[in-house]
């Protein structure tokens, strides 16, 4: 059997969410909190970055 990394999502769950807590008590609005939580799931998504500026399009042509 391989051996492989294992990963336990209820530690990166409450991980996040005391990282989460602990910015989002920098932010007086509830709106802004809210933005900055969507803002962090963005940056952990498995999404491609694209920058909307490049007008190459080489990101593309992968």
């Amino acid at each position: 059997m391989a051996m492989g990394h294992s990963v336990d999502p209820d530690y990166l769950r409450d991980a996040f969410e005391g990282f989460a807590l602990h910015l989002e008590a920098q932010f007086a609005r509830v709106e802004s909190r809210h933005r900055l939580r969507r803002f962090l799931n963005g940056l952990l998504a498995g999404l491609p970055r694209v920058n909307p500026l490049d007008t190459r399009r080489s990101h593309l042509a992968r």
